[in-house]
């Protein structure tokens, strides 16, 4: 329970402060999530293919 307290007092200061974007990279970003799922799951077989330097304007992803 305190662990959604948390969460939600943290989720309620985003609400209050102004967002600042930034160019995000996103091929970095696809790259990271495919190794996590590639060593949650090591049995399964995947293959990606993930164009480098691709970048957008946004909210980075929270790091940690």
């Amino acid at each position: 329970m305190s662990e959604l307290i948390d969460g939600l007092l943290g989720l309620s200061r985003v609400f209050r402060s102004e967002l600042q974007t930034r160019e995000v990279d996103l091929s970095t970003l696809a790259f990271d999530v495919t190794r996590l799922l590639e060593e949650g799951e090591p049995h399964r077989r995947m293959e990606m293919h993930i164009e480098p330097g691709l970048t957008a304007q946004g909210i980075p992803p929270c790091c940690g």
